[in-house]
């Protein structure tokens, strides 16, 4: 099955904000305002821009996984998109005698299901992750390496660098952080509200603690913040911390 692609560049504007640069001096605009101007975006603390380069602007924005599950016809087999993943996780950590949970458990990090797909994305197997970076130059970078001129269409003119402010978008597109801590604070209510009954919540929890694939399938998107010195922690009063 052929994996869809924008038309031309009206059609892609249908669900972007986009700006279309036509000269090298048009770039370098773009450019010193991502990465120099004091007027743009703040960028130096606590950046909330993340940005992803493409050398193709009719490319539409599938992961991996997708674009095999779309590309196979995967769906023919009887499963579902999040059974594919979960069979990919589940597949990696059982590969060779669990040799991917014992090179995690080697220093002291548990296999979590979102670890294991890291892994994966980065060694070229299908996940369902995006890489994004928050320096504009190395989006810009990818958006141009490898890339070849074939303008059979407007769009095939152009590359495509995206810019996403974590921030306005948090509502579709929350952190993974935001997202542990509202379920934590909706278990929290329950718990709270209901003193008087016995509420098994130790199944949501194990997904939650474990950082299993399950505890975040239900979301359309998230996204994983980039690595901070001290990491995050989470509190479930009397029942739960997480570090």
């Amino acid at each position: 099955m052929i994996i869809e692609t924008y038309k031309n560049l009206e059609e892609k504007s249908n669900f972007f904000d986009c700006i279309t640069i036509n000269s090298k001096e048009e770039f370098e605009e773009l450019a010193h305002y991502w990465t120099v101007s004091k007027e743009r975006p703040s960028l130096d603390t606590g950046s909330k821009y993340i940005f992803r380069g493409l050398t193709e602007a009719k490319h539409k924005l599938f992961n991996s996984a997708q674009r095999y599950w779309i590309g196979e016809e995967l769906s023919n087999l009887g499963s579902n998109y999040q059974e594919f993943i979960q069979s990919l996780i589940d597949n990696a950590k059982t590969y060779q005698a669990n040799l991917l949970v014992k090179y995690y458990n080697a220093f002291g990090h548990p296999a979590y299901d979102l670890s294991i797909l890291s892994f994966l994305q980065h060694y070229g197997a299908p996940t369902p992750l995006l890489d994004f970076t928050y320096k504009f130059d190395s989006a810009a970078f990818f958006a141009t390496d490898g890339l070849i001129h074939n303008p059979s269409s407007d769009i095939d003119n152009y590359c495509s660098i995206y810019s996403i402010d974590t921030e306005l978008t948090a509502r579709i597109f929350p952190s993974i952080i935001d997202h542990i801590s509202y379920s934590l604070s909706q278990i929290e209510d329950i718990l709270e509200r209901n003193k008087d009954k016995n509420i098994d919540t130790s199944n949501v929890l194990e997904n939650i603690e474990g950082l299993k694939y399950k505890a975040f399938q239900g979301l359309m998107l998230f996204h994983i913040p980039g690595y901070v010195p001290d990491g995050y922690s989470f509190e479930l009063k009397g029942v739960l911390t997480l570090s």
